[in-house]
């Protein structure tokens, strides 16, 4: 069966271990020349991938962290320093381990993410880059991808408007959120999606199989899909190339 996934699809026995060796990988050289602008997420996927870049960071520095402009890729509509803010768990998990970072603009829901659509046009126009250098994001098990949720409406959003307001549909995933539109992810020069645990394992394979659920719908550049043996369990092996052969 023929994948209809977009990007490269790696099987890893780590996602974490995969997620931290990557990012040093990127973000190392153009960290020590300029400025670059690095969008994260939440969810305990993402807190175990910060740790580990975290612990490596610790252990052998190689990213120059005052160079990194950190934004959120989405965020509830919650005080950030509420637990469920997604600010707060990198804050928790990588900021006061690496820091201290160039700058840490979080979305808002109060300003609909406007501060964060003014970092990226800047640094595209400061950088002559799309304006966001890596993105992370990750995969829920309805299909969604950021906080772009099945049937919402942020999915309707104009490839100009790089944030907006939205929730869920289905009542599924609570608050309401804030979260870059596929327009504001697609200004990612590269996105590390990162899957793990059986409960992905559906929404991935209908992915595979041509199912338009949200993520099957990113068109960010450079798209790297780091998956675990659980969550691949339904993809064919064949779609999976090894991470010594990744185009970064």
């Amino acid at each position: 069966m023929a994948s209809l996934i977009k990007g490269q699809l790696v099987v890893v026995d780590s996602v974490p271990d995969t997620f931290a060796l990557l990012v040093r990988k990127i973000l190392e050289p153009i960290s020590k020349v300029r400025e670059v602008v690095l969008a994260l997420s939440g969810g305990p996927t993402a807190r175990l991938c910060y740790d580990q870049l975290a612990s490596l960071e610790l252990s052998d520095r190689k990213v120059n962290w005052g160079n990194i402009h950190i934004i959120m890729g989405d965020e509830r509509c919650v005080d950030l320093t509420d637990n469920d803010s997604n600010a707060k768990l990198v804050k928790e998990s990588l900021l006061d381990k690496v820091g201290p970072v160039k700058e840490f603009t979080p979305l808002t829901c109060s300003d609909q993410g406007t501060s964060v659509a003014k970092v990226i046009e800047d640094a595209a126009r400061e950088n002559s880059t799309l304006g966001i250098d890596l993105a992370h994001l990750g995969l829920g098990p309805d299909g969604h991808s950021a906080s772009l949720f099945p049937n919402s409406l942020a999915l309707l959003a104009n490839d100009s408007l790089l944030t907006t307001l939205n929730s869920d549909p289905s009542g599924n995933n609570p608050h309401e959120r804030v979260t870059l539109t596929y327009g504001g992810l697609s200004r990612a020069e590269k996105t590390l999606i990162t899957v793990s645990g059986p409960s992905k394992a559906d929404a991935l394979a209908q992915i595979a199989s041509g199912i338009p659920l949200p993520a099957a719908n990113l068109h960010s550049h450079g798209l790297i899909w780091i998956v675990d043996q659980t969550a691949a369990s339904k993809l064919p092996s064949s779609i999976a190339t090894s991470v010594d052969d990744l185009e970064i």
